[in-house]
C-alpha cells in the first residue's frame, strides 16, 4: 500500500500471503516513521532525526469468493531507529478485505494492497486513479528509492537511493542504515558511550548513466553520517552497482537488492 499520513506520522503496510485452498497464511509488515521529538534525538535515537520502526506479525485466515478475512497476531519489532521508544502494538486484530482489480489488489476500506508485479494502472489509497509507470522515462526514476530491512553478515541493513536524472546522466546519493549487536560486551562503555547496539549510517555520492530501463552507478566519496561507536566506524569504499527496472515498473533490482519508492 502507498504510505498514509496519520496525524504527524506516516504508515506503510505490506502483506505477504500464501494460499492453500481456502486457507490463507502469511505476514504483515508495518513501517511507521515521523520526525523524532527533540528530547529523543540524543537520548533514544543515537542522533537520528527520524523515528522509523518496522514490525512484522503472522496472519492466518481464509478466502471465500472475493472476500479475504484473517487474524493478525501481535507484532514484533524488526528494526527501529530509536531503541526503547520502539513499542509495537500489543493487541491482536482482524482484517476483512475484498479482492478487486480482477484479483490483482486487496481493498481494506480506503486502503489498497496491489499485488507485486501486477500490470495495473492501479488505484491509490481512497480509490483515486493513478498513472501507470512509464518504464524507461528518465523522469520516472528520479527521486527516492528504499529497500526493506535485510540481513547481511549478522547486521540488519536498509539501503536508500536518492537520484537526480538529467538526460542520461545520473547523480545522487546512496545511504545504508546498519544495525547489529555489539561484537563484544566490552564495546558498550569502551567504544560506544553506553549504546546498546552498533549502528551507523554510511553515505556515498553517486554518479552514473541511464540506458533505457537500466542504471549503471559509480560510487564516489564515502562518509560516515552517524555512528554509535565512533572509533569503530571507517569511511567506506565502494565501486559501483547496476540496477534495472522490474517488468511492472515498481522497483529497481540488482546487486542483490530490491528498491521501491518509500
Amino acid at each position: 500500500m502507498p504510505p498514509q499520513k496519520t496525524i504527524d506520522a506516516y504508515v506503510k503496510r505490506r502483506l505477504e500471503l500464501t494460499q492453500d485452498g481456502e486457507r490463507v497464511v502469511g505476514r504483515v509488515f508495518e513501517e511507521t516513521w515521523f520526525k523524532a521529538p527533540a528530547a529523543w534525538v540524543d537520548t533514544s535515537c543515537g542522533g537520528k532525526q527520524i523515528f522509523r520502526m518496522v514490525t512484522a506479525a503472522p496472519v492466518s485466515g481464509k478466502i471465500s469468493g472475493a472476500d479475504v478475512t484473517f487474524r493478525r497476531e501481535r507484532p514484533a519489532v524488526v528494526s527501529c531507529t530509536c531503541g526503547a521508544r520502539c513499542i509495537p502494538e500489543k493487541r491482536r486484530r482482524g482484517y476483512a478485505l475484498e479482492l478487486v482489480e480482477a484479483g490483482d489488489a486487496l481493498r481494506d476500506g480506503d486502503t489498497i494492497y496491489v499485488r507485486e508485479g501486477a500490470s495495473l494502472r492501479g488505484v491509490a489509497a481512497g480509490g483515486e486513479p493513478r498513472a501507470a509507470a512509464r518504464v524507461g522515462d528518465p523522469g520516472d526514476l528520479s527521486g527516492d528509492w528504499e529497500s526493506q530491512p535485510y540481513g547481511r553478515g549478522g547486521a540488519e541493513v536498509v539501503t536508500q537511493l536518492s537520484l537526480t536524472i538529467d538526460g542520461k546522466h545520473v547523480t545522487g546519493t546512496l545511504s545504508e542504515h546498519v544495525s547489529q549487536a555489539l561484537p563484544l560486551e566490552s564495546w558498550r562503555d569502551r567504544f560506544c558511550n553506553g549504546a546498546e547496539r552498533f549502528e551507523f549510517v554510511e553515505v556515498h555520492d553517486v554518479d552514473g548513466t541511464q540506458s533505457d530501463s537500466s542504471l549503471a552507478l559509480r560510487f564516489k566519496a564515502g562518509r560516515i553520517l552517524s555512528c554509535t561507536c565512533p572509533s569503530k566506524c571507517r569511511t567506506p569504499k565502494r565501486r559501483g552497482m547496476s540496477l534495472s527496472v522490474n517488468p511492472a515498473g515498481s522497483a529497481l533490482e540488482g546487486s542483490g537488492l530490491t528498491l521501491r519508492r518509500p
